[in-house]
């Protein structure tokens, strides 16, 4: 199996998170950002979408990235 074969489920996973964020979502709350990236992979994981491991290894975005047309 390729080791790098996580990294575009993974960017997909980021993707379509970032996307599903409320444009009402606190941009600089980091905590906020942290535990809901942390609920998404929970709920990813539960659902069979992902194994334990990416589970436990997947880190979220550094940061919250801002969506074009967003302030």
């Amino acid at each position: 199996s390729d080791k790098f074969a996580i990294y575009p489920a993974m960017r997909e996973a980021i993707k379509k998170f970032i996307d599903g964020l409320p444009a009402s979502f606190p941009k600089n709350d980091r905590a906020a950002f942290r535990e809901a990236w942390s609920g998404y992979i929970d709920m990813l994981h539960r659902d069979g979408q992902i194994t334990d491991k990416q589970a436990h290894n997947w880190e979220g975005p550094a940061r919250y990235p801002r969506r074009r047309g967003r302030c």
